[in-house]
């Protein structure tokens, strides 16, 4: 049996805008799978003993009256909207047990919330991805440790509607045009089928995969220390040395996420901030320390 309680939120504005450039991009892949297993982003969240589900739901109410992503309506166009509300509810959602498959969000809402009854012992969000995205995850699990333990939280430095507004300055207008000259500069040099080739069965299923190596975790901090680069930048020169002498091409090419939150006041930004971006690698002549140097001025 679900017991449904109303999260009850009050922020401090209603408002509405167009979309964030991270967002436009989650929307144009969304538009294209809305059910896709990325379109949605799930979260169990740790919870102090004796919490009761009271306290949850008065906890989460403040969070997402906090955040502006958490309470707004979204158009997926381009343009787009993202619409504010002032006040409202969203879902939270009380099992004897959670289940394993807790399905999508709320239809309209980009957010809900699960709890084990009694004493909560359990409790899940489940986002869409337009409202937040892996990094935005990390903060909201600080801020709802801290509101749960009655904690005084800082004011929210950000919301989207505010990255709107810095996204359409002129100085962020010349860069967004250097960022489509680096991506038609690319995909001009680029052949047309990046690493063509047979294949030996036929195409089926996810083409992403998992790699371990526990040699290869051990050497990355020794690398790391000797290159003064980090250990995805490591992993990302691996792998396009890897790329080279597979495919014979010097310079690999291919399109990454890009989630930048390097810049003043975006650390503790609770928004999407996900982009794609084509990188480009030159492994022609380069020893691996060199080739780190390589990957991470492309990356950058």
């Amino acid at each position: 049996m679900v017991q449904v309680i109303p999260v009850e939120f009050r922020g401090a504005r209603a408002a509405a805008g167009p979309l964030t450039l991270g967002q436009l991009n989650v929307a144009k892949w969304l538009a294209d799978a809305p059910d896709a297993p990325a379109a949605r982003l799930e979260q169990r969240l740790p919870v102090p003993p004796g919490t009761t589900v009271h306290a949850v739901a008065v906890a989460l109410g403040a969070l997402v009256s906090r955040h502006e992503g958490l309470r707004s309506r979204y158009t997926l166009a381009d343009p787009g909207e993202q619409r504010v509300l002032d006040s409202g509810s969203v879902r939270l959602e009380v099992y004897d047990e959670l289940p394993g498959e807790l399905g999508g969000v709320s239809a309209g809402a980009p957010v809900r919330f699960a709890a084990a009854d009694g004493l909560v012992t359990d409790l899940a969000a489940v986002y869409s991805h337009i409202a937040v995205d892996f990094q935005a995850l990390l903060v909201l699990e600080r801020e709802l440790a801290a509101l749960l333990l009655g904690d005084p939280l800082p004011e929210v430095a950000m919301q989207p509607l505010d990255r709107v507004e810095v996204e359409r300055s002129p100085a962020r207008r010349r860069r967004q045009e250097q960022a489509l000259r680096h991506w038609f500069r690319h995909v001009e040099a680029a052949p047309a089928h990046l690493y063509a080739g047979p294949r030996a069965d036929p195409v089926c299923g996810s083409g992403a995969y998992g790699m371990s190596s526990e040699a290869a975790a051990r050497a990355l901090d020794r690398i790391a220390a000797r290159t003064r680069t980090s250990r995805p930048t490591i992993v990302l020169a691996a792998w396009c040395a890897l790329l080279a002498r597979r495919t014979g091409y010097d310079v690999c090419r291919f399109v990454m996420l890009s989630a930048n939150r390097f810049e003043s006041g975006l650390s503790e930004f609770v928004g999407t901030l996900a982009q794609s971006t084509f990188v480009a690698v030159d492994t022609a002549g380069a020893g691996f320390d060199e080739l780190v140097r390589r990957a991470f001025g492309a990356v950058l």
